[in-house]
This record gives structure tokens, sequence and C-alpha cells, in this order.
């Protein structure tokens, strides 16, 4: 094992040392869960530092828990360069749904408990610690009573998670004195009455890229450098369209202008066409894959220059053809000019002389391959969209 993972899981020892454990894998973790023991589990993609505590687990491990967690929140960040995790209290029986999402389990079951489950709070603990008070010994085991199943918050967002504080133990209320607290919301951003929206964006979980290494593609693409006279349209990542939105920012009292690539809310059903546009697409070859591809469309000045190439190559492309299926006109006598506008269906005066048979065959193929070139060859598809 590396020194330092995105998953990694502790077991603590009752003179505060982490022992960390081979698993690396989050879908492992319910295979160790044990009752009377106290685990920290890092996982940094969803910012999170969760202690689980046994039912049954000693007094000392517990009290010491959040002290090794905040410890180990710090170095993560300074040695690792991890991102600040949210340090999160899971009780056995308690879980909250977020816990449980994550590593796709269900609440454990708690048939015996400690016979005194209240916790010191936050600030007596540090207090306790700082004289080092620490109890060496716990309370008997005792059974349970089932209890009522409680209702449980939503997994947080990407985004949410990217706004929340650094350390935020969530302490629980003493049972003996429930009546005297008030119920604490696992979430500084909301309250009980107001849960987290239940549906969790496509970007974020859909198709297995992480948010961070979403960031870091985007990063990559708009690094690199844009071939003259194009300017970028929309960048895909994984199943997602990025549209580029223009924000302005006040810096030094000065208006800036700054370009931001966000999710397009507004897709519309079926199929893209996209035409004239260049596509850039951005491999990783270590992982042997496609990180994202860049949507390039040629600058407002150039498009009108570019039409007026088309239609000059269109122009030429008919003279050629003409060239090409009819011989030399001039060359041929009247009857053999009669002949071949009898072939191409074109219709001639009866008394007509030579040079006007040749203008009128001349002109009717031109026109019939005007036609032939103008005429709609796919139906119309709708634009990619920008991304408001």
């Amino acid at each position: 094992m590396s020194e330092y993972d995105y998953f990694m899981v502790f077991a603590l020892e009752d003179s505060g040392e982490r022992i960390r454990l081979d698993i690396n894998d989050p879908s492992q973790l319910g295979s160790i869960l044990d009752p009377e023991q106290v685990f920290v589990i890092v996982w940094e993609e969803i910012r999170r530092i969760y202690i689980w505590k046994g039912a049954k687990s000693p007094v000392r491990k517990r009290f010491i828990s959040s002290r090794v967690a905040s410890q180990l929140q710090e170095e993560l960040v300074k040695k690792a360069a991890f991102h600040r995790c949210k340090i999160v209290s899971i009780d056995q029986g308690d879980e909250l749904e977020e816990f449980l999402n994550a590593f796709g389990l269900e609440s454990m079951e708690v048939t015996e408990t400690l016979a005194d489950m209240r916790y010191i709070r936050n600030i007596d603990r540090q207090k306790m610690l700082d004289k080092g008070v620490i109890p060496q010994t716990g309370p008997k085991i005792v059974k349970v009573k089932k209890e009522k199943e409680k209702k449980t918050e939503e997994l947080p967002t990407y985004a949410e998670l990217e706004k929340e504080s650094a350390i935020d133990i969530i302490p629980t209320p003493s049972k003996s004195k429930a009546s005297e607290h008030k119920k604490i919301s696992p979430y500084p951003y909301g309250s009980m009455e107001k849960p987290l929206p239940k549906k969790v964006p496509s970007s974020s979980i859909s198709d297995g890229i992480s948010e961070n290494k979403r960031k870091e593609i985007i990063e990559k693409i708009i690094k690199t450098e844009i071939p003259e006279n194009y300017q970028r349209q929309n960048l895909i990542i994984g199943h997602t369209l990025y549209g580029a939105v223009r924000k302005k920012v006040s810096v030094f009292g000065k208006e800036v202008e700054e370009i931001e690539w966000e999710p397009v809310k507004k897709l519309p059903d079926g199929m893209i066409e996209i035409e004239n546009q260049k596509l850039r697409i951005f491999l990783d070859s270590k992982m042997g894959i496609v990180e994202g591809v860049e949507v390039l469309t040629l600058k407002q000045n150039d498009k009108s220059i570019s039409k007026s190439k088309q239609k000059e190559k269109k122009e030429k492309s008919t003279e050629k053809i003409i060239k090409e299926e009819i011989p030399d006109l001039n060359s041929m006598t009247v009857k053999d000019l009669k002949n071949l506008a009898a072939e191409k269906n074109i219709e001639l005066p009866t008394n007509a002389k030579k040079a006007e048979i040749i203008n009128i065959i001349q002109e009717k193929l031109k026109e019939k391959t005007d036609t032939e070139n103008n005429k709609p060859k796919r139906r119309n598809l709708p634009k990619i969209p920008s991304a408001r």
C-alpha cells in the first residue's frame, strides 16, 4: 500500500495509535465493521472522514477518535495535498443515510450497547484532553430494545460538498436529556424541514468521473492552444456537455470578464449534427480511455470568408463537371450537337445555328448541375446548445 490513498480505513488502539487496514475498495467496508471497534474512514472523493463507533466499543477509543481524525485531516492536507475533508461521527445502529448510501450498506442492528451512551460535548472533551483526563474503562454492556426507524437525510451533492466547512464533528445529544436538546441537522446548510434535493447531478455519478477529475480534464483542455481562426464552442466530458458562460467579476474596482465552463442545462432530444466545426479528442494513453472531446468553431469573420470560399468552390466544381461530362462543343458538327441535345433532353429551335445550339446546351447543362448541387442531402438537425 502507498503511504496515502484516496480511500483508507484505520482501526484505533487504546493508546490512540491508528492502524491502517488492508482495504482499498469502499465496497469492502461492511465486511470489517465490528461492534467492539472504532474505525476512522477516509474517502477523499466525497470529502469525508468518517468516525464509525461500534455500540460496544471501549469509551477510551470513542473519546480519542475525534482527535485522531483531526490530526489525520491536517496531515492529509499538508503532506498529501488532499482536499480538506469534513469529519462526521457515525454510531452503529443510528447511521446517517449519507454514510449508508456511500458504502452501499444497511443500518447495523444493535442488540447490546454501553449502559451510558452519553457523549461529551466537543468543547468539554478538549478541556478534559488538555488536562489529561481520559476514561480508562467503560460501563457494562446491556441489552437494548429495538427503536423505530429514524428519518435521515439524502446524500449531499458534490457542489454542496465543496461549500462545507473544514471541521464539523457532529455530537450526539444525551438520550437522558433528549427533551433539552434540539435535533441537530447533520448538514450545516440545511435543516430537517428543508432536506437536500433527492436528485444527484448525473455529471457526478452517472459516468464514474469524480468532480476533481472532471475539473482536471477541463483545465487540461482549456490550457491547450487553439488553432488559428477558431474558438471553443463546447466540451464533452463523460456523458456531460459543457458550454462557455461569460461572467463579469470585479477586480480592484474594475470589471473583468471571465469564462467558466458549465453543464448545458437544456439538451435537445435525439441527434445533433455539427457542420463546419473541428473536433479534438483528448486521450489518456496510460488508462487507454478518451478523457474528453473539444468542439471548435470558426470565428465570426472567418465564417463569412469560409462561405464565400464554399460558393467559389461550388462554381468551379460545376464548370469542372460540365467539362468532364461534355466534350468540346465547338469541335462538334451541328448533327452531333443535335444528337447530344436529344440525349440530354434539351429542346432546340428548328432553325438554330451552331453557335446558338452550343449556348443553349451549355446553359441547360449548367442549370441542371446547379439544381443537383443545391438539393438538400439531409434533414436539418438542431445545433449544439450553449450552457444557458
